[in-house]
């Protein structure tokens, strides 16, 4: 909140372009910001080059004006005081190399912005582009000459095979103050590794580690840096698949990992079969687990041998095994894989006082989500923004909601039922109406129409479901659909509705006639615009 009140203070005070190359004589300083102590206004200063947190890999979304570099460059533009705290700072303008800004500008402001960091650490974060020319010989010559002073890389690559092979060289050199690096290479039909340098990663010499996420790079699977790490990610590709027993191996040596993530990983063996020394894995500190696209019997197999801390938070999206286009699941791995899930589930819910829950369903996947609270004292180094969410792709409907429906969820207050426009199959309707009625203690109730219709074809009064009910929240109704307000009029007797209303939002404003005290009906048209009655 303080840095965008800063972002915005600095376009508005902002000088125009024909005024910056002299100083003014007359500058703002009557407001109270102009007057804070220099030390205060370098560390506001400093934590502005933290918007670009985790813009690697969201650098395609968000708002472009309060970029880090956008933000800090306005900033230095605003009057003296303010330009000489900046210009004289280059651990400021090291942290804030964002590659997409700097494709847009010219080699002279490059050139600059490079000057100005001195001999300070660099954090580089953004897009590079293999076939933007400007794009791919502005990141060879920062990490060909300014290697040494990277500390934290969060970069997306696309068509990494275009760029010089000794642009990569800097995966096999030590790097002794690299904290943080997250690579991706794009598209994923292109493998990088037929470019990238074969040998020890960084030498074997990175002590100041903490996260390593890279997609698609072969690496031994003993390194000293390993022990150190706080976060780890790993993402095979089809030609260079990783193995169950090769995570472990990776795993075993990761004492303080906080943060999981596992993409698409080949199990080629059987269950009881993996020739693994160890039986457990004790890893008490991490928190999250994320699995992107894995098999249910691969999560199976990790999620059974780790032993994580008692909040950790899951965030997968599991399917089932196929064969020929076929599921090829049995009753023994479903059986398991439901246990193992059961227990994650009643581990993370029974330590966190959740207030709201998201059942969704998609194309025959189904996903339960809810909010993780933040813990009043968090450390540094833990994740902000986790969130609980399992998405499982299983034609079993019983092992869906067994898992779902584990637990009692007696805190959540808000239930969030999203559905897409075909129902659920027969088949899996009744489990997913069972879980649903379970949860009859909440107050709100967010519904999009197709998920409205699914509940009005359980009950005909809602309320029946929902006897606590307050609120209810309907969410993407076309306007088309909504009448104008004055369609709606009071009396002693309720709500008299408008003929325009479809008929299923009739009967659910008709309940209140029957004696259910909804105290609030939401519609929101198109997530904007909405209206209470």
């Amino acid at each position: 909140m303080l840095c965008s009140a800063l972002a915005f203070v600095s376009r508005s005070l902002q000088r125009p372009k024909d005024a910056l190359t002299e100083t003014q004589g007359k500058e703002p300083r009557s407001a109270p910001i102009f007057k804070l102590n220099a030390d205060l206004l370098h560390l506001i200063f400093r934590m502005c080059t933290d918007l670009d947190e985790g813009a690697g890999e969201n650098a395609l979304g968000g708002s472009k004006e309060y970029r880090a570099m956008v933000t800090v460059r306005h900033c230095s533009q605003v009057c003296r005081f303010w330009r000489h705290s900046i210009l004289s700072a280059p651990s400021i303008w090291g942290r804030i190399l964002d590659l997409q800004q700097l494709d847009q500008e010219n080699d002279l402001w490059r050139e600059e912005v490079i000057r100005r960091t001195g001999d300070a650490f660099l954090h580089i974060t953004g897009i590079v582009r293999g076939f933007n020319h400007i794009s791919k010989q502005f990141f060879y010559n920062l990490i060909i000459n300014h290697w040494g002073r990277v500390r934290v890389m969060d970069v997306d690559v696309y068509h990494p095979h275009v760029f010089k092979p000794e642009t990569w060289n800097f995966l096999i050199r030590p790097s002794p103050f690299l904290q943080s690096l997250k690579l991706r290479f794009h598209p994923r039909t292109i493998s990088p590794t037929s470019i990238l340098p074969h040998g020890s990663i960084f030498a074997n010499d990175a002590p100041s580690l903490r996260q390593f996420c890279v997609e698609q790079l072969l690496f031994d699977t003993r390194i000293s840096w390993f022990s150190q790490l706080r976060r780890f990610g790993i993402f095979p590709s089809p030609r260079q698949p990783v193995t169950v027993c090769e995570i472990f191996e990776m795993l075993a040596q990761m004492p303080l990992l906080e943060s999981l993530t596992i993409g698409d990983v080949r199990n080629d063996v059987a269950s009881g079969e993996l020739n693994f020394e160890h039986s457990s894995i004790e890893l008490p500190s991490l928190q999250e687990i994320v699995f992107t696209d894995v098999e249910m019997k691969v999560c199976t197999d990790i999620l059974q041998r780790i032993s994580p801390a008692p909040t950790c938070a899951l965030d997968i999206f599991c399917k089932q095994r196929m064969q020929h286009g076929v599921g090829s699941s049995n009753n023994t791995e479903d059986n398991l894989g439901r246990a193992i899930f059961i227990r994650y589930f009643k581990a993370f819910f029974d330590n966190h006082l959740i207030s709201t829950l998201t059942l969704r369903q998609w194309n025959g996947v189904y996903t339960l989500e809810s909010d993780v609270p933040k813990p009043k004292f968090q450390k540094a180094s833990v994740l902000h923004h986790r969130r609980f969410r399992v998405s499982i792709d299983h034609h079993n409907p019983s092992i869906v909601f067994d898992i779902f429906g584990a637990c009692q969820y007696r805190n959540a207050k808000t239930l969030k039922v999203i559905l897409d426009v075909t129902k659920p199959s027969p088949i899996h309707a009744p489990y997913m109406a069972q879980f649903i009625k379970s949860l009859g203690h909440v107050e709100t109730v967010v519904v999009n129409r197709p998920a409205l219709r699914f509940l009005q074809d359980i009950s005909k009064d809602i309320s029946v479901i929902f006897p606590s009910m307050r609120t209810f929240d309907v969410q993407r109704t076309p306007l088309s659909m909504l009448p104008y307000v004055t369609d709606f009029q009071s009396d002693s007797d309720g709500l008299a509705v408008s003929e325009a209303l479809p008929h299923d939002y009739v009967r659910l404003l008709n309940d209140k006639r029957s004696g259910f005290v909804l105290g609030v009906v939401i519609f929101v048209i198109c997530s904007i615009l909405s209206y209470s009655l």
